[in-house]
């Protein structure tokens, strides 16, 4: 494929040396971003995943020990370095990259390792299905900088440990080849290496992204014991924004806005002062807090009503205060320069139908108070083509539980200038979102929204910390839900790792993988060269066309193997090429049945590997 960006990694171990850890026989090998290895069989947990992933998967040749990569500049380009200790136990293990040199220079600045850090199922998930099992899964990701469980680390014999590694293309990057090295080491001695190759891809990803994908954000203050407002709580909450933005989806607060203070008088009109509240949103409403100066590409106003708690409200006139705020905000936000694009007050979540008239009621308030103001609803059971009817011309962006999406419906919305989304509900409609389920969850999400011309994808929460058992953490405990495990979480509270700001995460990687595809779409379309038929040939059916039972494998592939190659066709389209179209291997057959039950080591041994592998 020519004009590709290939990373090649080398295993510099030669055939006639054993690699050793200090007195440990250590067995390294590589894996894609997709794969979610399990630390006691070293297998995915994926059941569609090659079973001998170990000796060779689509990034990995233990024969050549080669690791082959692709990317595009101003891409993350990832991929995950497992380290098994095999008869004994490893201490002090640690891996440095250097920087990358050639056609250009990559500094160590655009380098960052993660240590994967377990959490261990007890209970299978009810819901979303399919489960991939009960086990120790790795999710969180904690930088190798955290002094507190991040590197260098011990590993337990028998078990091995994962390390998340991101590589940054600049977008100034001479497309060429790159060299460089990554080295393995134990007690401070070096044991292995591993030699850099990469070669970049004659194109740039955008900045801008060109699907929006938001998800809420709550319990800082709760978790971290930080005062809403506080300098503390502000610099946690710029975490979760900037993490988010750096994944490219943006974090938003619904529940408990972020509002400026306000003196109503005897008519309900409010003096609102916007001083504090300026100070926490402008770093982030004018992209300044930002790598990329980018403001969000979806927001949402504090105002709300509808079915909402009512804010700002009055005894004297609760219509008139509400109406006279939304043009308020409307005038500060042009005067600040945020402008009222893709900016939203969310008037109701999942309403009953007999609540559909008070989003109709205030959705009038809303839209008569300002040409430019936009309101969102969320739909879940009640949407129908009854609701759709009584709300036509209240709602300018629809958010359809992904079960109950409506192609036939919300089509004809989004061609009179409405906007359409869905939100997560599970397979097989959309990837799954709780902690046991394959590699491919989140980054499904993305190329469906392509499929289906969908302008906005939504996840309700992404630090769905609580609601765990009394003295345990998410970290710890992954049933946080009493129907699912880690629901709800893409960022970790890095209050357990010793650290103010937030911990990133595999799925959150997921999220930023399937983004960036989404990029690839874009701009194949914009060069004239449609990317449908690469997407419709991994992702088969889902949302509505999908005719199969709640619970059961989606209709797409979940080899992530198959991902790799339409992401090349994706690049090749891009540059010029024709796609291969490869067979995919990893469609479910009908009736397939779920795992259902830890792999060959058994619950009991597995618990107590997990009980072992307690971080030192």
């Amino acid at each position: 494929m020519k004009n590709a960006v290939i990373l090649v990694i080398f295993l510099g171990i030669s055939a006639s040396r054993t690699a050793y850890c200090g007195e440990t026989e250590l067995n390294v090998w590589a894996a894609g971003e997709s794969h979610k290895i399990d630390p006691v069989s070293g297998r995915d947990f994926n059941p569609f995943a090659a079973k001998n992933i170990g000796e060779k998967n689509y990034v990995w040749d233990r024969r050549s020990g080669t690791v082959t990569l692709y990317g595009a500049k101003n891409e993350y380009v990832s991929f995950q370095i497992i380290i098994t200790a095999k008869d004994k136990d490893a201490g002090n293990v640690n891996v440095e990259i250097s920087g990358l040199n050639g056609a250009g220079v990559i500094s160590t600045g655009e380098i960052e390792l993660f240590r994967e850090f377990y959490t261990t199922t007890w209970h299978l998930s009810d819901w979303p299905q399919p489960t991939t099992g009960l086990g120790s899964y790795p999710d969180a990701l904690i930088p190798f900088k955290t002094p507190k469980f991040g590197a260098p680390f011990n590993i337990k014999k028998k078990t091995n440990q994962a390390v998340w590694v991101d590589i940054r293309v600049p977008k100034e990057a001479p497309a060429g080849e790159y060299t460089g090295e990554i080295s393995v080491s134990a007690g401070g001695i070096t044991e292995a290496k591993l030699k850099l190759v990469l070669n970049v891809w004659d194109f740039t990803l955008p900045d801008e992204k060109h699907l929006m994908f938001w998800s809420n954000y709550y319990m800082i203050d709760r978790m971290y014991g930080a005062e809403q407002g506080s300098e503390r709580y502000t610099g946690i909450e710029q975490s979760v924004w900037k993490i988010a933005h750096e994944h490219r989806l943006d974090a938003l607060l619904r529940h408990a806005p972020i509002r400026p203070t306000g003196t109503a008088d005897q008519y309900g009109r409010i003096t609102f002062d916007f001083r504090d509240y300026a100070y926490r949103l402008k770093p982030y409403l004018s992209g300044e807090l930002f790598r990329d100066k980018l403001p969000p590409k979806i927001f949402l106003l504090p105002l709300s009503g509808g079915t909402e708690y009512t804010w700002p409200t009055s005894d004297v006139d609760r219509d008139g205060t509400f109406s006279y705020a939304c043009s308020e905000f409307a005038e500060y936000y042009r005067e600040m320069g945020w402008g009222l694009d893709n900016r939203y007050i969310y008037l109701s979540d999942e309403p009953a139908p007999e609540m559909i008239h008070k989003i109709v009621h205030d959705a009038k308030l809303v839209h008569e108070a300002d040409k430019d103001l936009k309101t969102m609803v969320a739909l879940h059971a009640a949407f129908n083509a009854d609701t759709l009817n009584k709300l036509s011309g209240s709602v300018d962006m629809w958010l359809i539980d992904a079960s109950h999406y409506n192609s036939g419906l919300l089509k004809p919305r989004q061609e009179i200038g409405e906007k359409i989304g869905f939100y997560q509900q599970g397979e097989p409609w959309c990837g799954n979102e709780n902690l046991d389920s394959d590699g491919l969850g989140f980054t499904t999400w993305p190329w469906i929204a392509w499929k289906y011309g969908v302008d906005c994808v939504y996840l309700y929460s992404m630090t769905e910390w609580d609601g765990l058992e009394t003295g345990h953490t998410v970290w710890e405990y992954a049933h946080n839900k009493s129907w699912s495990n880690s629901q709800g979480v893409l960022v970790y509270p890095g209050y357990f790792v010793g650290i103010e700001d937030v911990v990133g995460s595999i799925r959150l990687k997921q999220v930023r993988r399937g983004m960036q595809d989404y990029e690839y779409m874009y701009l194949a379309k914009s060069l004239g060269r449609s990317p449908d038929a690469v997407v419709d040939s991994i992702v088969i059916r889902a949302l509505d066309e999908t005719s199969k039972p709640g619970g059961t494998y989606g209709e797409w592939s979940h080899d992530p193997e198959d991902w790799f190659n339409a992401r090349k066709d994706l690049a090749r389209l891009v540059l010029g090429e024709k796609p291969l179209f490869n067979k995919i291997k990893g469609v479910p057959p009908e009736g397939a049945v779920q795992r259902t039950a830890a792999p060959k080591t058994g619950i009991k041994s597995r618990i107590k590997n997990a009980v072992k592998r307690i971080i030192q």
